[in-house]
């Protein structure tokens, strides 16, 4: 059966590459949603396998994450069709076979640009790809997000330059073969975005809310340790986020400033943009007199030994703040719900200041920009110590 050319009940799976951070991993997904609203496919969401920053000794493997640990899927429903990719195998597998994927599509960026930006999607034949083996002479072998008995019975590649308007058609002729079922995207991170800071993306944007559990994590620690609360800070969003509209004033936030300072790896990939311990110290004294405020809340990856140090730099009567769950409950919310209980923390600040160009500060910037606080107090950075007046943040404004 067919509605507007595209056989329906197609299920569009995809992945990125290992190495990718738990934040740019959410930007893809809405590049691939967006896609998936075209193709009027169903969306399995890939499964979290274990991360790089997900480094914590005292958790096990955190690997095999449904969404729904991180997001509340009903909201992300309302912006495209999706399942969990364990809720469709037990629907789809009805034995010990396992899944089969009918076609891998392999995206992979221009060799031949030559310096010309023209959007393409053109078929290229696959080089040896050590990821994908043939398991015989009709499926292959793959990663396939640490799980076995998923098999796919074609590999092809596609070199792309463009968003989901340049891959619609490729998609859509493989759709309509009966043989084209379940169509698996590898690499997705490859496809750009058609809108990006336009009215859809912040459609799929707003509809990424986190889970509940989550929630009223950062909402407790909030109340207890900064005294804020959504109904006091102006922060608090309606329960579906496809009602929400234009503020005619911008939300207050919180008493406190917070602060996401990005240190380990950026100490070598950004050395000269990132502060030393002491001048972080002093832009946080000066930030928090500024804007009036006693608390700063800091979300970093440093470690305890530097968060004492900058306390050691601050006024006594500056207090600091940092979300250091119990062992019990980071068993439960892993790495990747301390970050996303960090990130609700600062969205909901009086005033904000990030990391340069790091996704896990963009994030922020886009939750503070759906609860409608104010740009200054947003898009903003920590600047290296030989930096007098660095570039602050570009200013992606949330359109509804």
């Amino acid at each position: 059966m067919l509605i507007n050319n595209v056989r329906l009940f197609s299920y569009l799976f995809y992945d990125v590459n290992p190495g990718e951070g738990f934040n740019l991993r959410r930007d893809v997904y809405l590049r691939v949603a967006a896609l998936n609203n075209i193709l009027n496919c169903t969306l399995v969401l890939p499964p979290w396998d274990h991360l790089y920053h997900w480094q914590s000794n005292s958790l096990n493997f955190q690997g095999k994450l449904p969404w729904s640990k991180f997001f509340d899927l009903k909201q992300l429903g309302r912006y495209t069709k999706l399942v969990e990719f364990e809720s469709f195998v037990q629907e789809e597998t009805k034995s010990s076979e396992g899944l089969l994927i009918d076609v891998i599509l392999h995206l992979q960026h221009p060799t031949d640009l030559n310096g010309s930006f023209e959007e393409k999607a053109n078929f290229v034949k696959c080089k040896k790809l050590k990821k994908y083996w043939k398991e015989d002479d009709a499926t292959y072998g793959g990663p396939f997000w640490s799980y076995e008995n998923v098999f796919a019975k074609k590999l092809k590649c596609l070199e792309i330059l463009g968003g989901p308007r340049v891959l619609k058609p490729v998609l859509q002729n493989l759709i309509e073969s009966k043989s084209n079922r379940l169509i698996f995207l590898d690499r997705a991170e490859t496809l750009l975005h058609d809108q990006f800071g336009q009215t859809d993306y912040w459609r799929g944007r707003r509809s990424m809310r986190f889970s509940t559990h989550l929630i009223d994590i950062a909402n407790e620690f909030r109340k207890t340790f900064l005294k804020s609360s959504d109904e006091e800070d102006g922060t608090k969003l309606p329960l579906d986020w496809r009602v929400e509209s234009k503020l005619d004033t911008y939300s207050r936030g919180g008493p406190y400033i917070a602060a996401h300072l990005r240190r380990k790896d950026f100490l070598s990939a950004r050395k000269s943009q990132i502060p030393s311990l002491e001048k972080t110290a002093e832009t946080l004294s000066l930030l928090a007199k500024k804007n009036n405020v006693s608390q700063v809340f800091i979300a970093s990856d440093a470690s305890d030994i530097e968060i004492e140090e900058i306390m050691g730099h601050i006024p006594e009567d500056l207090e600091i703040f940092t979300f250091r769950p119990s062992l019990p409950t980071k068993g439960k919310i892993l790495d990747g719900g301390v970050a996303i209980v960090d990130q609700i923390i600062c969205a909901c600040a009086k005033y904000f200041i990030g990391s340069y160009e790091s996704t896990f500060s963009f994030r922020i910037q886009e939750e503070r920009e759906i609860r409608q606080l104010h740009p200054d107090s947003t898009f903003n950075r920590f600047c290296g110590d030989q930096e007098l007046n660095c570039q602050q943040p570009t200013r992606w404004k949330i359109v509804f």
